[in-house]
């Protein structure tokens, strides 16, 4: 499988490492800075507490220079240079998020899903499901609390999305998923899984975007990397027998997310 040179700086989200999924391979995400549902409603979280028997820092620490003391004042010359390579990572990294966009159009600085995978690449890790296998079985507990296999789950053709809080182009997508589910959902399931997150982590995003379909976690990952997840957000296409029918590595408009149901599992939408 070829990668380009943005598969060797994964963005990792806050959930779990995302580094060693599917056997030792890096998984390249399309995250960057977190974006929250209503930025003006939720209030500044405290930093995590001193560990036992550190001292608190003071108002005077920032400028202590005593020998033992847990901040030191730092020579000018080094804070211009920690200030410029601070600005060039920003901006690095707001250059080189892979956003997996289904087409070519560079709005957003972002790099197309044809620049990311070669023609041969099948926007899976080695050793993961192929179209025309059956899935394994997976445990899942979903967002209402509640818990269910991917076998159980499966009771008609579906829709499997790997999407995570921290993936500006899954966020973006969710109403698209959501549309269709509300066109064709008594003939597709819809299924959202968390990537590395826990229910209190997507939740908030999810409702912010009106999603209404079944959502899942996988804050250990252990699901993402048996579908062989290699980038977000990916969507996994199932037909009623739980063989995979077809996978789509990137984000998809509404019309596109239709196309590829009537494509993949033969359902009108």
């Amino acid at each position: 499988m070829s990668r380009g040179p943005l598969d060797a700086a994964p963005l990792a989200s806050s959930g779990a490492d995302r580094d060693g999924v599917a056997g030792g391979g890096t998984v390249t995400f399309v995250s960057g800075i977190t974006p929250d549902p209503d930025p003006t409603e939720l209030p500044d979280e405290p930093g995590p507490p001193p560990a036992a028997g550190q001292p608190t820092a003071g108002p005077d620490d920032a400028t202590a220079g005593a020998p033992g003391s847990l901040r030191r004042r730092l020579p000018v010359r080094d804070l211009v240079i920690g200030t410029v390579l601070a600005l060039v990572a920003s901006v690095v990294v707001a250059v080189a998020v892979v956003s997996l966009t289904g087409n070519d159009q560079e709005d957003d600085g972002v790099v197309s899903i044809d620049e990311f995978l070669d023609r041969e690449d099948p926007g899976a890790a080695p050793g993961s499901p192929e179209v025309g296998q059956p899935l394994p079985d997976l445990d899942l507990t979903l967002f209402d609390g509640s818990t269910t296999t991917l076998d159980a789950f499966v009771d008609r053709p579906t829709v499997l999305n790997v999407w995570a809080s921290t993936c500006p182009p899954c966020l973006r997508e969710m109403p698209a998923f959501q549309a269709v589910h509300e066109d064709v959902g008594k003939e597709v399931a819809f299924l959202g899984l968390d990537s590395g997150e826990s229910i209190d982590d997507g939740e908030p995003f999810a409702k912010d975007r009106g999603v209404t379909y079944a959502l899942a976690e996988d804050p250990d990952l252990e699901r993402s990397t048996t579908l062989g997840l290699v980038g977000l957000p990916m969507t996994l296409f199932i037909d009623a027998d739980g063989v995979l029918a077809g996978r789509k590595l990137g984000a998809m408009d509404e019309s596109e997310l239709r196309a590829k149901i009537t494509e993949y599992l033969g359902v009108e939408a």
